[in-house]
């Protein structure tokens, strides 16, 4: 990647500013020169200041290297240039539950379920919080939460290291009743004697 960093730093000033170039000159400068990067950014914002497809390239990069507050105005740009997207206050809850933030994953969570109920990331994000927090009151009712309102199969959380300090708690114990009690049929109460009466049927002529 330095040499294609190199090879684009030869172009002609008008061929470096073409969009296709300026894209390679970003994949290239993420893998060897964060200063270049940075620079090359800022550049194309000025140049192409409406292109989102910018900031959507940029968060990883800036969260990967611990950039977190350039991550974010890169996540806020893009719900501007998108008109609003549930998924992003979850790439929120991310960047700042990597920082050791967890009462704001909550939030932004919480408010990408409500816009969207079938999200699956943000409920697995909730699920990850409480992990990290070692919550077992949380994480079972975040496993139940998942469970009845998304319907996903959970692999044995045994095999799952995350899961190591959950599974030796009361709470796991609670998680592996309520699968026991979920997989029981479930019986019909027998008919009442009202129910098994046929229809009243008035006669005709008859009164009231």
């Amino acid at each position: 990647m330095k040499e294609a960093l190199a090879l684009i730093r030869g172009m002609r000033p008008e061929t470096k500013k073409q969009k296709v170039v300026f894209l390679m000159r970003l994949r290239a400068a993420q893998q060897v020169d964060a200063k270049e990067f940075t620079t090359a950014i800022d550049e194309y914002r000025m140049l192409y200041p409406k292109h989102s497809g910018l900031d959507l390239l940029s968060i990883g990069y800036y969260t990967i290297k611990k950039d977190f507050g350039r991550a974010l105005e890169c996540v806020d740009r893009l719900e501007t240039a998108l008109g609003g997207d549930p998924y992003l206050d979850v790439t929120r809850a991310g960047i700042n539950d990597i920082q050791g933030k967890y009462e704001d994953p909550r939030r932004l969570a919480r408010r990408a379920i409500e816009k969207e109920p079938t999200l699956v990331p943000a409920y697995l994000e909730l699920l990850g919080v409480s992990l990290m927090e070692k919550n077992h009151d949380d994480t079972l009712a975040m496993l139940k939460e998942i469970d009845r309102k998304l319907h996903l199969q959970m692999n044995d959380l045994t095999k799952i290291p995350d899961y190591a300090g959950f599974v030796k708690s009361p709470q796991y114990k609670g998680w592996l009743l309520y699968l026991e009690q979920k997989s029981k049929p479930r019986t019909r109460p027998p008919a009442t004697a009202v129910e098994n009466r046929p229809p009243m049927v008035k006669k005709p002529g008859s009164g009231s």
